[in-house]
């Protein structure tokens, strides 16, 4: 696992700084500024939240569907397709014994 984090990082690098490609770049940050929002969507609501007197199981639900909202993205789908492609691949050499 560190060698292809390593490795998918020295590629990006290469082709943001040799070649001026910067997409790969743009949808690493995008990725990692999803993964940010993977646990809390909001870091200084939930702070919020907990200072005042508020609701945590409203706030919850809140933060919970900022976050299912966040997911329509075409990022998300998209990866989700090469996912659910690959796992056909998978069950489908697996049906055939190999």
């Amino acid at each position: 696992m560190p060698l292809v984090l390593v490795g998918g990082g020295v590629a990006v690098a290469v082709l943001h700084k040799a070649y001026d490609i910067d997409w790969p770049l743009q949808a690493l940050a995008n990725h990692n500024e999803h993964m940010n929002h993977a646990l809390v969507f909001s870091g200084q609501a939930m702070m919020g939240a907990l200072k005042s007197d508020a609701n945590l199981w409203t706030w919850a639900l809140h933060d919970l569907g900022q976050a299912v909202a966040d997911l329509a993205t075409l990022d998300f789908l998209g990866w989700t397709a090469v996912a659910a492609a690959g796992f056909a691949l998978v069950v489908a050499k697996r049906s055939r014994g190999g």
